[in-house]
């Protein structure tokens, strides 16, 4: 992500800078681009006019504003106006292109840069081509170590078995929510709950993958669990009596 706007497009005849937001610089391009037409027609009318400039300097004797030499240069200076301008016209309409694009993915990216949830993306290989900065959190490892790494390799060893099933899975059913054993770059278990879903994009078979750690919740509910497991044993093996009564006295 660059939030700065700093990226490049290619675009035209010259390079523009995808805008900001705010966009600070828009009338400095629009300057320089209409500088850059004005000697482009200068450069273009004086080679066509070559002979007449030559003319000029080896001959200052004959007038340079002929008929000919008129004629012939208000055309080409015309024809060279009218050219630019639709360069010009045509290069404005594909930055108005790139800004609108530029625009709707950094909004797309600000949506899963700063998720909550953990996002990958992974092709048909199993390989990790993006990830959000809450991937990089919780599992420890640099954005380019994990779009170095493949999904199965935050998987323990014992549970890679696990890992063809769910994709075939989610091809199935072009989607599937399922909780899975992922592992840290430290080693640490991480009980997952993942949304998966199965796309096609330039005819290549893609994962998205949308991941919630849900260790503390599970951690949780297996001490709630044991808890009850225990309180449940304790009041079945009581060897006295227990019953529980309403404030009237009538036993529940």
């Amino acid at each position: 992500m660059n939030p700065t706007g700093k990226r490049r497009w290619r675009f035209g005849l010259w390079q523009l800078g995808t805008v900001s937001q705010t966009d600070n610089n828009l009338h400095v391009r629009y300057l320089s681009v209409s500088v850059y037409i004005f000697f482009s027609i200068t450069a273009i009318f004086l080679i066509i006019n070559l002979n007449a400039v030559v003319d000029y300097f080896l001959h200052p004797d004959i007038p340079y504003f002929d008929e000919e030499h008129l004629i012939v240069g208000g055309v080409t200076g015309l024809f060279c106006f009218v050219l630019l301008s639709l360069i010009a016209i045509y290069n404005h309409q594909l930055y108005q292109m790139a800004r609108k694009q530029f625009i709707h993915l950094q909004r797309l990216e600000y949506l899963t840069k700063y998720a909550n949830d953990i996002i990958l993306l992974i092709d048909g290989d199993g390989k990790i081509v993006e990830a959000n900065e809450r991937a990089v959190a919780t599992y420890g490892y640099e954005n380019q170590q994990l779009l170095k790494m493949n999904w199965r390799g935050l998987y323990p060893k014992d549970l890679l078995e696990a890992v063809e099933p769910q994709l075939k899975q989610i091809e199935e059913h072009t989607g599937l929510v399922f909780d899975a054993r992922h592992q840290n770059k430290d080693g640490a278990l991480l009980q997952v709950e993942i949304s998966s879903r199965l796309l096609n994009m330039n005819n290549k078979k893609f994962y998205q993958m949308i991941i919630r750690d849900i260790t503390s919740r599970k951690t949780d509910e297996e001490a709630l669990r044991e808890s009850e497991d225990r309180f449940r044993g304790l009041f079945e093996n009581l060897t006295i009596g227990l019953y529980r009564t309403t404030p009237d006295g009538r036993i529940l």
